[in-house]
């Protein structure tokens, strides 16, 4: 499975690959027209981020989301 194919089980039309945190390799979850980047847009509100580890992919939990933002934002990587 790929980042895409995830985002897209959880009813979104993408993913961007964006700054690992904590071991993980992290995607922001998109909307807007497969492949035409012009109109991928990330979610209204707060980030929603996929963790992936060793090929399982997950949505993060919205404290992990907090987390995300504290750490990678202030700081500029995981």
């Amino acid at each position: 499975m790929t980042a895409n194919q995830y985002a897209k089980n959880i009813s979104f039309t993408g993913a961007r690959k964006i700054a690992p945190w904590r071991g993980y390799t992290c995607y922001e979850a998109l909307y807007g027209s497969a492949g035409e980047s012009v109109n991928d847009v990330p979610a209204i509100g707060y980030p929603q981020i996929i963790l992936e580890r060793n090929g399982i992919f997950r949505q993060a939990k919205p404290e992990e989301t907090l987390r995300y933002m504290e750490e990678v934002t202030v700081n500029g990587d995981g």
